[in-house]
């Protein structure tokens, strides 16, 4: 006696398989050539495509531009933040044989500095104190020496 008995369930392993209709067997899928097994086995069969789907013909035309003539010039040109009007020479894009007008593209980064100017008198006046200033470059003077 057996717990099927027991249950009182047919001696069958299972009842509805007599039941079912018979599958329609299915056609092994082949691997592809150049795919190796361990990638198709971790892909499931189903493979991205190597290449973007675009269309060769697509690729085969050349970019339109908008019918413009581009071409690259060594041409002079001078600066407006230099004071001497050098004239130096550099590549320039040309568009339809007209070159670009304007000033330098780099003249805009020249900064200028407003240096103080001071006389001896106002130097000597204001700035140096003989006791403290001597004392305290001759420490800096001192330390600087222990560090080398």
């Amino acid at each position: 006696m057996d717990a099927k008995d027991i249950l009182g369930l047919p001696k069958t392993a299972f009842p509805g398989n007599q039941e079912r209709k018979s599958r329609t067997p299915k056609e092994p899928q082949r691997k592809p050539d150049g795919v190796s097994r361990e990638v198709y086995a971790l892909t499931g069969g189903v493979l991205p495509p190597l290449m973007p789907n675009l269309d060769p013909l697509h690729l085969k035309k050349r970019p339109i531009v908008g019918k413009e003539k581009i071409t690259w010039q060594w041409l002079p040109f001078t600066s407006t933040a230099r004071t001497d009007n050098l004239q130096l020479y550099h590549w320039v894009r040309v568009v339809n044989g007209v070159p670009p007008t304007g000033d330098y593209a780099f003249a805009k980064c020249n900064k200028s500095v407003d240096v103080l100017k001071y006389t001896d008198e106002e130097y000597e006046k204001h700035l140096t104190d003989n006791v403290g200033m001597e004392q305290g470059r001759n420490r800096q003077i001192v330390r600087a020496m222990r560090k080398i």
